[in-house]
């Protein structure tokens, strides 16, 4: 039999990527801003455009998921693998307050959990100590990183799975793998990256079962939890039942949580910072805002 799908809830997800939504419209209206304040008239229709643009492609990416690279990825994972692995496809997660990540597959077996982030770029490019580049004609120009994209999801992971109640037991560094898949390169040289680079899906599986070979890292019960987990993920405010939250920075730089609601939902969001091991003063009450309470990370 084959690896096994789970599915994260199509309104979770819905409601992720609204917030998500929402938080590049106010970077972006910051970022305009501050052209607006640092800039002189003259020029600012012309910087303007291009930053909007930025945010625009960074948005657009959810809706490049599921094209035919991730989608023949997924099937050559579900074919190679046994029943005792789940597959998950296009999963969001949320850590810290607005701090989400959308991770393209999630593998889970006894030998760890593998994160995925998986390109359908065409052309040619070159990997090497993490720095990418593609070829535009003679030139070689810097693109964005794929793993140092996923060294992050492994970080925003990693704090999301504190949170989750899970076996102790589990060392969440050592069993979170992330990895790179290029699906559609005509030519690729990676040297020197941090993290292992594939590619194709067939590449990938034939990896995971060599390091089934390695050692059990994960129980069948410690998959099932995390796969469980994986389900059930929602954002903080959803998940909580809370009515508004958001993060915000004092004059000086440090960062705070305001929570709208009860107490013990400040109190509910505050233990999962610590969860994270991130040290966090005691929630107060915002004294200019009814309703309001909040707590501040302690850098």
């Amino acid at each position: 039999m084959t690896a096994k799908i789970i599915r994260q809830s199509r309104k979770a997800k819905e409601e992720f990527y609204k917030r998500i939504k929402e938080k590049i419209e106010q970077e972006k209206a910051k970022m305009n801003k501050k052209i607006d304040e640092k800039l002189p008239k003259w020029i600012t229709w012309a910087v303007k455009p291009l930053v909007n643009l930025n945010y625009n492609m960074t948005q657009n990416k959810n809706s490049e998921r599921g094209d035919s690279g991730e989608l023949g990825a997924a099937l050559s994972f579900l074919l190679m693998l046994p029943n005792s692995w789940r597959v998950a496809n296009d999963i969001v997660i949320e850590a810290e307050v607005d701090e989400y990540a959308q991770i393209d597959h999630i593998i889970l077996g006894p030998p760890g959990i593998f994160l995925v982030e998986t390109k359908n770029w065409d052309g040619a490019y070159i990997g090497f100590n993490d720095r990418w580049k593609r070829k535009e004609g003679d030139r070689w120009m810097p693109c964005k990183s794929p793993t140092e994209q996923n060294k992050y999801h492994k970080k925003v992971f990693a704090k999301w799975l504190k949170c989750q109640n899970l076996d102790t037991t589990i060392i969440i560094e050592d069993v979170i793998i992330p990895v790179v898949l290029m699906t559609n390169c005509k030519w690729l040289k990676v040297k020197d990256c941090s993290l292992p680079v594939f590619e194709s899906g067939l590449a990938l599986s034939l990896y995971l079962k060599r390091k089934t070979k390695e050692g059990e890292r994960l129980t069948k019960e410690q998959i099932e939890a995390v796969a469980k987990a994986i389900e059930e993920a929602e954002p903080i405010a959803m998940k909580y039942g809370i009515e508004e939250i958001e993060v915000k920075k004092t004059r000086e730089g440090k960062e705070y949580i305001r929570v709208k609601g009860e107490k013990e939902k400040a109190e509910e969001i505050r233990r999962l910072y610590s969860l994270m091991g991130i040290a966090v003063n005691e929630v107060y009450k915002d004294k200019f805002n009814d309703g309001w309470w909040y707590f501040t990370k302690i850098q």
